[in-house]
């Protein structure tokens, strides 16, 4: 009777705790390959925020070209003064951009000229460039040619600056895309694999036994997409892999505690209390709650394997706590990451909507990263990342919204100031940088430029995002008219 007592126990016991370990050990590997998924896809957002971002640039150069009266007259007239002073190969290498063609309005080619970064001279821009050009009516973004050249290209309409005249032809602006300064920007190692017809395709995930490799899809205007290629340590699934080796090391010592118990044979109490801890091992598995503990009563051995699962139980809060933290946070400035902060600013803007208060949001860029990390070192550039991230941070409340949204970009949202106190808020942080960089050793300046947005009923996040983009776009154009 004794040993089929014992009998029973003992192999109650090792299911119980082998379903309890199935299943966390199950769920935490799901866990943790759903988060380097989630990472992958914030990569592929940044890289392709990245390509956004360069040709709304162009489009911002390409547009202040078009509607400057300069621009406009030289069409008309075909003033020879024009092309001295604006149009020289040296003049275009200074806008970063290999070709700029400007054509009347049947699009017949006007003036057209060409820079090779690399060759440090002029060339003649290819015809055959313009043609394919001109069929994207006032559009900037990315063309792949039949040659698989990768081309970022804006195209605008040539007016005045009034905005009053008819357009008379067309400005186009493009350059020969560079991975390289792709990689230096944003600090990544990403690399060229393949030009295929445009698909369904954004970023596929493959995850190996310590590695995460990624492959992205770039749309283009020519229907190719640009696929590009990255691998990463798989940090977060190795831990899961840690994590899970010291639970089977946990259960194992609390499987020789409960021999052990078995041993000594007090059938009756025993049976009672493992039925406790049985019942509450259920309901925990049952209710997902992993912050429950065992009531601890005594020094025996059940009290001791008590113990022994509470220590189990708080090692997996401990550790899937970490995991959450990790995938929450930007590893480099320490606050909210692009998902997490999108989640955030959701929960505001209904809060908003519910309390009937003013949302303000602001879209901040830092300025001069490329020539910091080219000209000093990519630490230099990651402190400064750093650096300003913390500025932010020390002048939000703790109901404010801050997160990067990848590279040099953040964004802050502000739950009851108005648009006029957002404007005080950023003013004050402008003070605090000039004041900064008077005192600063640094061999470079900490600037910003920052777009401020009142949200709009209704509005989608993207578009709320998007409109303090393009206001961020004004200061910085701002900013750059000022200097010239």
């Amino acid at each position: 009777m004794r040993k089929k007592i014992i009998s029973s126990i003992t192999i109650s016991s090792f299911i119980v705790f082998f379903v309890l370990f199935l299943f966390i050990s199950e769920n935490i590997k799901k866990d943790y390959n759903k988060f380097e998924h989630r990472r992958s896809e914030e990569r592929y957002k940044m890289i392709k925020n990245e390509f956004k971002s360069l040709s709304d640039n162009l489009k911002t150069l390409t547009s202040d070209w078009g509607e400057w009266d300069d621009t406009y007259e030289f069409v008309k007239n075909k003033n020879k003064k024009y092309i001295k002073s604006n149009l020289s190969p040296e003049s275009i290498a200074t806008l970063g951009v290999n070709y700029l063609y400007i054509t009347d309005s049947e699009g017949e080619n006007v003036y057209s000229v060409g820079y090779d970064q690399q060759k440090e001279g002029g060339v003649i821009p290819p015809e055959k460039l313009l043609i394919d050009l001109l069929q994207f009516d006032d559009l900037a973004g990315m063309y792949v040619s039949n040659e698989n050249k990768i081309m970022i290209f804006s195209s605008a309409p040539i007016t005045d600056s009034e905005g009053l005249k008819d357009s008379i032809g067309k400005i186009i602006m493009a350059y020969e895309f560079k991975l390289s300064d792709l990689n230096k920007k944003l600090g990544t190692q990403v690399e060229f694999l393949d030009i295929k017809p445009t698909e369904e395709n954004t970023f596929e995930v493959n995850i190996s036994k310590d590695k995460v490799n990624n492959k992205f899809y770039i749309p283009s205007f020519s229907n190719k997409d640009l696929v590009l290629k990255d691998s990463l340590d798989a940090d977060i699934l190795v831990l899961g892999k840690d994590s899970i080796k010291k639970y089977i090391w946990v259960l194992v010592i609390n499987l020789i505690i409960l021999i052990l118990i078995i041993s000594i044979g007090i059938e009756k109490l025993i049976l009672v209390r493992l039925r406790k801890i049985e019942i509450t091992v259920e309901e925990i598995i049952e209710k997902k709650d992993l912050s429950r503990r065992l009531e601890v009563t005594g020094n025996d051995e059940i009290s001791l394997l008590k113990k022994n699962i509470n220590i189990f139980l708080e090692t997996i809060e401990n550790m899937n706590n970490k995991l959450i933290g990790k995938a929450s946070y930007d590893v480099m400035t320490g606050i909210f990451n692009r998902h997490t902060g999108i989640e955030k600013l959701n929960f505001m803007i209904q809060e908003s909507k519910f309390k009937n208060e003013p949302l303000t949001g602001c879209f901040v860029d830092i300025d001069g990263l490329k020539f910091v990390n080219d000209n000093f070192s990519h630490n230099d550039g990651d402190d400064l990342i750093k650096s300003i991230a913390s500025i932010l941070k020390s002048f939000s409340r703790e109901e404010d919204l801050l997160f990067r949204l990848g590279g040099d970009e953040f964004f802050m949202a502000f739950l009851g100031p108005d648009h006029s106190d957002t404007e005080k808020i950023f003013s004050r942080i402008s003070l605090y940088l000039e004041e900064y960089n008077k005192n600063s050793q640094k061999p470079y300046d900490l600037k910003i430029s920052y777009g401020i947005i009142d949200y709009v009923y209704n509005q989608s996040i993207e578009e709320f995002i998007d409109s303090a983009d393009t206001e961020m776009y004004k200061h910085k154009s701002e900013k750059k008219c000022l200097r010239s």
